[in-house]
C-alpha cells in the first residue's frame, strides 16, 4: 500500500490541475472584457469551449483507469495468497440460460457482470461472478422501470461427482418448479421459513442439504449483510440533517427485509451454484474514486471474504456425509 501513496499523490495533483483549469476557464470567459470579445469573435469562444470539453473528457477515463489499475493490482495480490486465483475477462462464464434452467429468479431478463474471478481450490475449478440481474417492469402506458432481481455474486463450483438429479434452493418469491421437479420438505423449520426446495431426486437433495451445510449458507449470507449494516450504521452516525435521516430510512428498510441474508443455491450437472446477495462490490477497495487508497482493514476484509467462500468449497469437496 505504501507504494501506491506516490501514485495516489500524482492522481490527486492531476485532479487539482483539472479543478484549477475549470476555475480559470470560467474566469476567462465570464468577465466584461471576454464577453465583448466573444460577441465580436464567436469563433474564439467556440474554440475555448471545444478545448474545455476535451479536457473534461480526458479527465474521466484518466481517473477511472488509474483507480481501476490500482484496485486490480492490490486485489490480485490478495487473490495470489490463496494460490491459483486471478481476474478473468470472460463475462459469459455463467450464462443467463444456465440460471433460467434452475428456475431461479424467473422474472429476470438481463445480467450485467462486473468482476469475474476464476481459480482452483482443493482440486475444484470455480468461478466468482459479481453481477446484477434485472428485468423491465411496465409502470404505465408509456413508461417502464428497471427492477433488480439479484445483486451480489454467484459462485460456480465444478464438483468431482456428477449429480444424478437437479436440486435448487431459492426464496419463495424467486423460485418456480422446473421440469420433473417436486418440492422437498426439510426438517429444519427455520431454514424453510422463507425458502423452498425443488429437486428431481428427493434422496440426493436431503444428502446435500444437511443441517451443517444450511448453516454454512446462512453464515455466508449473514457475513455480507453484517458488513453492509456496519458500514452504513457508521455512515449514519457521521451524517446529519436530511442526509442522516435518509440514510437511517434506507438502513431500516434493508434491515427489515428478512430475506436479505438468504443465499440461493443449485446443484446439477456436476456443478454447485451459490447466489449470495451483496449490496457492496465484493472486490471494491475504494469508497471514493481518486480520493483515498485502500486501508489495511479493507484489504483484510477482502481476504476474509475469499476465505469464507473457499470454506464452502472445502465443505462440498471433503464432507463425506453428503457423498460429494
Amino acid at each position: 500500500l505504501k507504494v501506491l501513496e506516490e501514485e495516489q499523490k500524482q492522481l490527486m495533483n492531476k485532479g487539482k490541475f483539472f479543478l484549477i483549469a475549470t476555475i480559470l476557464f470560467f474566469i476567462a470567459v465570464f468577465n466584461p472584457i471576454s464577453l465583448v470579445l466573444i460577441l465580436a469573435y464567436p469563433a474564439v469562444f467556440i474554440a475555448i469551449v471545444i478545448i474545455f470539453v476535451i479536457v473534461l473528457y480526458m479527465k474521466g477515463p484518466l481517473v477511472k483507469g488509474e483507480n481501476s489499475s490500482m484496485k486490480k493490482d492490490v486485489v490480485a495480490k490478495i487473490l495470489a495468497l490463496y494460490g491459483n486465483m486471478y481476474f478473468s475477462d470472460n463475462k459469459d462464464i455463467i450464462s443467463v440460460q444456465e440460471i433460467k434452467d434452475m428456475g431461479l429468479f424467473p422474472k429476470f431478463k438481463t445480467k450485467e457482470d462486473d468482476d469475474i474471478v476464476i481459480g482452483i481450490h482443493n482440486g475444484c475449478n470455480f468461478a466468482i461472478d459479481e453481477c446484477t440481474m434485472s428485468h423491465n417492469q411496465i409502470a404505465s402506458k408509456n413508461k417502464s422501470s428497471t427492477v433488480s432481481d439479484f445483486k451480489g455474486f454467484i459462485v460456480k463450483i465444478q464438483m468431482k461427482k456428477n449429480f444424478s438429479g437437479k436440486t435448487v434452493v431459492g426464496l419463495k418469491d424467486e423460485i418456480k418448479p422446473f421440469k420433473g421437479s417436486e418440492e422437498v420438505m426439510l426438517e429444519d423449520v427455520k431454514f424453510c421459513s422463507n425458502l423452498m426446495v425443488y429437486s428431481t431426486d428427493q434422496i440426493e437433495a436431503r444428502y446435500i442439504l444437511t443441517t451443517a451445510f444450511m448453516e454454512k449458507l446462512n453464515v455466508l449470507g449473514n457475513n455480507f449483510t453484517k458488513r453492509y449494516i456496519e458500514k452504513y450504521t457508521t455512515a449514519n452516525n457521521r451524517a446529519n440533517g436530511i442526509l442522516g435521516a435518509l440514510s437511517n430510512f434506507c438502513l431500516s428498510q434493508y434491515m427489515s427485509d428478512p430475506t436479505a441474508t438468504k443465499v440461493s443455491a443449485a446443484f446439477y450437472g456436476g456443478y454447485a451454484y451459490l447466489f449470495v446477495p451483496c449490496f457492496d462490490d465484493l472486490f471494491e477497495l475504494y469508497q471514493y474514486i481518486g480520493l483515498d487508497i485502500p486501508s489495511e482493514e479493507q484489504c483484510y476484509n477482502v481476504y476474509k471474504d475469499i476465505a469464507l467462500i473457499l470454506s464452502i468449497i472445502d465443505y462440498l469437496r471433503l464432507n463425506s456425509v453428503t457423498g460429494l
